[in-house]
């Protein structure tokens, strides 16, 4: 089966976290491979923009994880209501695993935020990709609608299909209660 440009993207960016969560010792923002790494994580942003009709709403806005001064250990692409943003605000967030097999991605509650909105337990199911990048970014129970995606068997098609519907639900939420939803 041939791959897609935006499958092999998503590998590779899976290769780095396998590579990059065998190691202790934090890399740097300032590094070539975390350089390499931030302009694959945009180019899945912008094929994301490119083939998701949702995002082109007016209101919705993206970007990448950043780290600061160091690179994430779950590097992440996340879509949000303007004038707010992923950590603070209902988002659509892909994820990409520790292990770099997979992504988790739909609708997501901020890390250390609580939501009127039910979050899925991951961490109960065994086994689960895991998308923990530290105690503060425990990104695996901030899920509304967690889907998991192993790269092995990814048909993008699905991947793009839940995605969208997830940007469905966020763009019929109000700002109001975006602000309302997190205390």
């Amino acid at each position: 089966m041939l791959q897609s440009t935006f499958h092999k993207l998503l590998e590779e960016i899976g290769t780095f976290c396998s590579n990059y969560n065998k190691v202790s010792a934090p890399l740097l923002t300032s590094t070539s491979r975390a350089k390499i790494t931030s302009s694959n994580l945009n180019e899945v942003r912008q094929y994301l923009i490119n083939h998701l009709p949702s995002t082109n709403s007016a209101g919705i806005q993206s970007t990448i994880s950043w780290g600061s001064g160091y690179f994430p250990r779950v590097p992440w692409v996340g879509f949000y209501a303007k004038g707010q943003s992923v950590t603070n605000s209902l988002s659509v967030v892909i994820c990409f695993a520790r292990d770099g097999t997979g992504v988790v991605c739909g609708l997501m509650v901020p890390a250390g935020r609580k939501s009127r909105f039910k979050t899925i337990k991951r961490t109960k199911m065994i086994p689960h990709l895991n998308v923990t990048g530290s105690q503060k970014t425990n990104y695996n129970d901030q899920f509304i609608n967690p889907k998991e995606f192993y790269f092995e068997s990814l048909k993008e098609i699905d991947l793009l299909n839940h995605l969208e519907e997830s940007l469905t639900f966020l763009i019929s939420q109000k700002t109001d209660e975006f602000l309302e939803a997190i205390n």
